[in-house]
């Protein structure tokens, strides 16, 4: 259900905003997008066509979230994060600073007939996501797993582990006290 309403007049597009929804100084929001209540879009980030995002996130300071992006319920995404269009992330997902998604496994087809369709990656429920990561595209992060800071993330990370590194490796398990 959402909380922002796009509408157009003679002048332009109008935001109708439901009260529960706080945005800062220098927000830009593109066409069609969805907020849920009582959530917090701080200033100078960018949210572009078709995204959704769900009720009482926080986006930080200087984020960008491209396309066609999906957010869940309850998901904090740091400062200076850029979300690639087709990224999925679920509910109650923490998203450190400087965190940076992909897209495209072919970047040097891009823009050919035969270019393969963008996919970001999926960031499933619980998963915690440490600063000035790098998530290359098409990946899943499972549920309640943490991917360590600096890390780069090349393949699927199953659910309740832990991995970090460059590559990306396994390093252990979410202890269940842990989890989110």
């Amino acid at each position: 259900m959402p909380w922002i309403h796009e509408r157009k007049n003679n002048i332009g597009f109008i935001l109708e905003l439901d009260g529960q929804v706080h945005i800062g100084y220098g927000v830009v929001l593109d066409d069609n997008i969805s907020v849920g209540h009582d959530t917090h879009i701080y200033n100078n980030s960018v949210i572009r066509n078709n995204a959704k995002i769900g009720g009482e996130v926080v986006i930080g300071h200087l984020v960008c979230i491209e396309e066609n992006v999906t957010i869940g319920d309850r998901t904090r995404i740091q400062s200076n994060v850029y979300l690639a269009s087709n990224t999925i992330i679920e509910e109650d997902v923490f998203i450190g600073p400087g965190v940076v998604t992909t897209n495209d496994r072919s970047i040097l087809s891009h823009g050919r007939a035969d270019c393969p369709v963008l996919k970001g990656p999926t960031i499933k429920r619980g998963a915690r996501i440490g600063a000035g990561c790098l998530i290359m595209a098409g990946i899943t992060i499972g549920e309640n797993a943490l991917i360590g800071a600096g890390s780069i993330v090349t393949k699927d990370v199953p659910q309740g582990q832990m991995w970090f590194g460059t590559p990306a490796e396994p390093k252990g398990l979410v202890e269940l006290g842990h989890i989110i």
